[in-house]
């Protein structure tokens, strides 16, 4: 299991072809690396033994084989990659049929794969995500949040800069957008649990809207559903909730579909 001096934040930059990749950013000053066979097979083993491990200045590189091509075989080898690093480090991972985990803090990511979940912790600048299949778990983002997937479901628990998903297939969840959100999504429903300022923009051709407008928040409206129903249980006379000072506008568009827009209370911390 190799190990390195790592007292400051750094980068890992790992190209795996198949199996899976946890990665933890925690309080240390050092960084190490556990390659291991996924299963029992001797492809898997060989793979474990020929993959490259290198730290150079503060980045750490992990290259699989058969990952620079991603060439998916039936029979592909599969690997267990477990790292740990200092938090706040950086992530650019590359990876074709792998699940990846990223637990604790990380200042950026960059995740491109071919088939496979993501379950990220937390993120404090930007998270990039492109994806051809598999599902997106987010628990918080502090800056930017870019998906761009052809099939899975994208969910995010607090996002606190900026919000773009692109879906053709999936269904899109966020509970609390601190800022600007854009949804474009073919097939799949979306909700923001509670939105408080910015610009909301969703489109989509077959799958239900729903928005919650956090309380005292100041909202502009334009929705329009081809062939589903458009509701709002926003006052027209105003609300009772003393005014934030936050402002809100929300743009909504569905072919197939209904769209919702509903007040709701903002949990306590």
């Amino acid at each position: 299991m190799p190990e390195y001096p790592s007292p400051h934040p750094i980068t890992v930059d790992a190209r795996l072809a198949s199996g899976a990749l946890t990665v933890t950013a925690e309080e240390r000053e050092t960084t190490v690396v556990a390659v291991e066979p996924y299963d029992d097979s001797d492809a898997s083993r060989q793979a474990a033994d020929e993959t490259q491990v290198e730290f150079h200045g503060d980045t750490l590189t992990i290259v699989a084989p058969d990952s620079r091509g991603f060439a998916i075989r039936w029979r592909s080898p599969k690997l267990r990659v477990t790292i740990k690093a200092p938090t706040g480090s950086e992530g650019r991972f590359k990876l074709a049929a792998t699940d990846l985990t990223c637990r604790g803090e990380w200042r950026e990511l960059y995740v491109g794969t071919a088939t496979g979940n993501a379950d990220i912790e937390q993120v404090t600048n930007g998270l990039t995500i492109n994806t051809a299949s598999g599902d997106l778990r987010v628990g918080h983002v502090g800056g930017q949040l870019t998906v761009h997937s052809a099939s899975g479901d994208v969910s995010a628990r607090t996002t606190g800069g900026p919000v773009e998903v692109k879906t053709a297939s999936g269904d899109v969840y966020i509970e609390t957008a601190e800022s600007d959100v854009v949804v474009k999504s073919a097939s799949g429903d979306t909700r923001v649990a509670a939105a408080r300022q910015g610009t909301l923009r969703t489109t989509a051709v077959s799958g239900d809207v729903s928005i919650g407008v956090v309380s005292g928040t100041g909202v502009w409206l334009d929705l329009n559903s081809l062939s589903g129903n458009t509701r709002s249980d926003l006052s027209m006379n105003g609300e009772q909730s003393e005014p934030t000072g936050h402002e809100l506008t929300i743009q909504a568009r569905a072919v197939s579909g209904d769209i919702m827009v509903h007040r709701v209370t903002p949990a306590v911390p």
